[in-house]
């Protein structure tokens, strides 16, 4: 995600945080689904796809940038 590598998280309860590998910092605040976390990835292009219930969001990295 721009440039750097990043690892994406998520817990049971429908949050998700996404840290940057390069600083070891989190990037901006926890994203919040509504349902439990089934599945997780991040695209090529930077988006953060996170599946809950039946449902997926997609994120894009000025989603991570808000708060």
């Amino acid at each position: 995600m721009h440039g750097h590598p990043v690892a994406a998280v998520a817990d049971r309860w429908g949050a998700v945080w996404v840290w940057d590998l390069t600083t070891r910092r989190q990037i901006g605040p926890a994203l919040v689904v509504p349902n439990h976390v089934t599945a997780l990835t991040v695209s090529p292009d930077g988006h953060i796809v996170v599946c809950f219930g039946r449902d997926i969001a997609v994120f894009t990295s000025d989603s991570l940038r808000q708060g």
